[in-house]
């Protein structure tokens, strides 16, 4: 008896299986101050969401600890953000939003 393939996996479920193979979910709750930074990034327009708002100060931040602003997340690799919110982040607008804050 012939094998048949089995068809391509159709529907919700299986759309959000294909999604999530790609895209990591981190279960994530803020702690206040931390929300607070994060919400007033929102207001300021630096992502859409607070997922983008999230990946840009994650990316700001590690430049700015490492003194990496080439744009490689990790050390010793060049991997690159595949979040479709990604918001270009730099040091001066950081730096604004804070003198702004104060």
């Amino acid at each position: 008896m012939p094998t048949q393939t089995q068809p391509a996996a159709t529907g919700n479920r299986a759309r959000v299986a294909r999604y999530r193979r790609l895209h990591r979910r981190f279960d994530y709750s803020p702690a206040g101050d931390v929300l607070k930074i994060i919400e007033a990034w929102l207001a300021q327009g630096l992502s859409n969401c607070h997922a983008g708002v999230i990946d840009s100060l994650i990316l700001a931040g590690h430049q700015a600890m490492s003194g990496n602003a080439s744009g490689d997340h990790a050390p010793g690799g060049s991997e690159r953000s595949a979040h479709a919110h990604e918001a270009p982040t730099n040091r001066a607008a950081l730096k604004s939003f804070d003198s702004d804050a104060q």
